[in-house]
């Protein structure tokens, strides 16, 4: 697998499903400054991390969600934001990712729920995009997260291609609250999943943010 592919491959899946739609009529400056107050930076992180750009990543929201069998049609965002790329350079090479969207209603959000509280979600996630070419082997599975916001829920990706470049596991946490619909997911090389209490304690930063956010 070409180091380009297995970016792509890691963006899709490491962020779940992730809007990269056209913007919505605008709820007002609100909804745009509260997106960039919730995704991860390196304030949250602390020291050793370096902050890139994030990469460019599909919507396959789309895809997920006619695998699990429910509808999305007439979702619109206001406000859409993707944090940096954080990557420290220890042996286990971490990078985080976070993303915020915050659709325009709360039906649209339940919709979003609705997806990825499915029991098919994982299966689905692990099928990837139709149109991919990418071939590793990728296993889906639930794994435990503290509640955060309306609805919490997380996912353990293992993708094991034989090449130790394609060796990774990502923890990604997905995060609904009102309106606003949070992502974030961290990728290690190897086939041990970052540690959760230690993701948790990241996220706890941004989960007090989000409990004053008004979406």
């Amino acid at each position: 697998m070409q180091p380009h592919d297995l970016t792509k491959r890691i963006g899709v899946i490491a962020l779940g499903v992730v809007f990269v739609a056209v913007i919505g009529p605008s709820a007002g400056a609100s909804d745009e400054s509260t997106a960039k107050k919730l995704v991860i930076t390196e304030a949250d992180v602390g020291s050793g991390f370096v902050a890139q750009t994030p990469p460019d990543v599909p919507d396959v929201l789309p895809q997920i969600a006619e695998c699990v069998g429910k509808s999305i049609e007439g979702r619109k965002l206001v406000a859409s934001e993707r944090g940096p790329k954080l990557s420290n350079q220890t042996e286990q090479g971490l990078q985080i990712d976070s993303s915020v969207d915050i659709v325009k209603t709360k039906a649209m959000a339940e919709a979003y729920k609705a997806v990825v509280s499915s029991a098919k979600y994982p299966g689905c996630v692990a099928q990837g995009p139709k149109d991919s070419h990418l071939t590793s082997p990728v296993d889906v599975q639930r794994a435990r997260v503290k509640k955060y916001g309306d609805y919490s829920t997380a996912v353990i990706v293992r993708v094991d291609n034989s090449e130790p470049v394609a060796k990774f596991t990502i923890y990604g946490v997905e995060i609904q609250k009102g309106r606003a619909l949070l992502r974030a997911s961290f990728v290690i090389n190897g086939t041990t999943p970052y540690d959760r209490a230690a993701a948790e304690k990241i996220i706890d930063n941004v989960a007090k943010r989000l409990d004053k956010a008004k979406v």
